[in-house]
């Protein structure tokens, strides 16, 4: 099928609902966030991804998740932002909308394959709404996607089935025996 620009307008809302009522992210892949943050951080993405996408696809939401990407980020990582990206997109022209616009579940088709659903939009370390995430894994493309198709996650005012992704060891580099043999493997993951 010939790309189509509204269909990438869809990706950034996989981040929207891998968000766990508490600000972390369900893990996923490589993408091991968990060392960097302290415990009910609102995890971030580089600010200039969403001034960049709010630019590209003019949607409220995500003009709504770039100024909560600037009110978490650290002061000096200020210096970080790109200011020409933002005058040329201008994502500060949009209009934010809230979360709580957006549906309490999500079905992102193949080749991804994964539902992920929650009780409400309330995020914070307070927060009584409960989340999961079951992956479907419709295709295995290897290299940073792990073997986990069919796993599944949930929290509840903390992690109750998990994907560990990561145990105690001196190397998890990627390509490491540690990468290799457990943390791309199904036993690193809720899955059989």
């Amino acid at each position: 099928a010939p790309f189509n620009l509204s269909d990438m307008s869809e990706v950034p809302y996989w981040l929207f609902y891998l968000r766990q009522p508490d600000g972390a992210f369900f893990q996923d892949g490589d993408g091991y966030m968990g060392r960097r943050y302290a415990a009910g951080a609102y995890w971030t993405h580089p600010q200039n991804l969403w001034g960049l996408i709010t630019g590209l696809f003019h949607d409220p939401q995500f003009a709504a998740e770039w100024r909560r990407m600037r009110a978490y980020v650290e002061p000096a990582a200020d210096a970080l932002e790109e200011p020409i990206l933002n005058l040329v997109m201008r994502p500060d022209r949009i209009v934010p909308a809230t979360r709580e616009t957006l549906p309490l579940a999500r079905y992102f088709p193949e080749p991804f394959g994964a539902i992920l659903a929650r009780t409400g939009w309330d995020i914070g370390t307070e927060s009584r709404n409960a989340a999961a995430y079951l992956k479907i894994g419709t295709h295995q493309f290897g290299n940073h996607q792990h073997a986990d198709s069919g796993q599944f996650q949930l929290y509840y005012r903390g992690q109750l089935a998990i994907d560990s992704g990561i145990y105690q060891s001196n190397d998890t580099t990627y390509g490491s025996d540690h990468f290799l043999n457990y943390y791309q493997r199904s036993v690193a993951h809720n899955t059989l």
